[in-house]
C-alpha cells in the first residue's frame, strides 16, 4: 500500500510494516513486480527498486526517454518469453506515457529501451500483455500494439 510518499507491506493484512526510505513521488499511476523488482509508475518517470531492498526503499530512475528526465509514466506492463528448450530468454516491459507515446524495454542491469512508438492515444492508461501481443488503452478505447485499428468500448456512458 502506499501513502504519501510512504510504502507499507504486509504478509498478511493483520499486520502493515513500513518501509525505511520514501517513494520517488507522491502520484503514482501503476506498480508492477516482476522478476526481483519493484517498479513504480509516477508523474516524474519510471523507477525501480530491488525486491530484497524493500525495506529499505533505494529507487533508482529507469531512463526512457534521454530528452525528457521528467516523463510522466502512466502504466507498465511486463512479460517474458522462452526458447525452443523451455529457458526464459526475454524479459520485456511496454510503459506508456501522457502523450500516447509507448516505450519497449529490455530488462536488464541498465533496463535499456530498444524502442519507441506513438500510438494515435492522446495518452495511455493502461497496458496488458496477451499471449504473444500487447493491448493498450485510452479513456474508452484500446487496440492491439500490432495493429493500427482502434476500438470504441460501448458501455452507453463515456469511461
Amino acid at each position: 500500500a502506499f501513502t504519501d510518499k510512504n510504502l507499507y507491506y504486509s504478509g498478511q493484512i493483520s499486520q502493515w510494516a513500513k518501509s525505511e526510505g520514501v517513494l520517488p513521488s507522491t502520484s503514482i499511476s501503476d506498480v508492477v513486480i516482476f522478476g526481483n523488482n519493484l517498479y513504480i509508475c509516477t508523474s516524474s518517470g519510471l523507477y525501480v527498486n530491488k525486491l530484497s531492498e524493500i525495506f529499505t526503499l533505494n529507487f533508482k530512475k529507469v531512463i526512457l526517454d534521454g530528452n525528457n528526465q521528467n516523463l510522466s509514466i502512466n502504466a507498465l506492463g511486463a512479460s517474458y518469453s522462452f526458447n525452443d528448450e523451455g529457458a526464459r530468454v526475454d524479459q520485456l516491459m511496454l510503459a506508456g506515457d501522457e502523450k500516447g507515446k509507448i516505450y519497449s524495454i529490455v530488462i536488464n542491469n541498465d533496463e535499456q529501451v530498444t524502442n519507441t512508438v506513438q500510438t494515435e492515444f492522446s495518452v495511455i492508461h493502461k497496458v496488458l500483455r496477451v499471449e504473444d501481443d500487447w493491448i493498450l488503452s485510452s479513456y474508452n478505447q484500446f487496440k492491439l500494439l500490432s495493429n493500427d485499428k482502434i476500438y470504441t468500448l460501448s458501455l452507453g456512458v463515456d469511461v
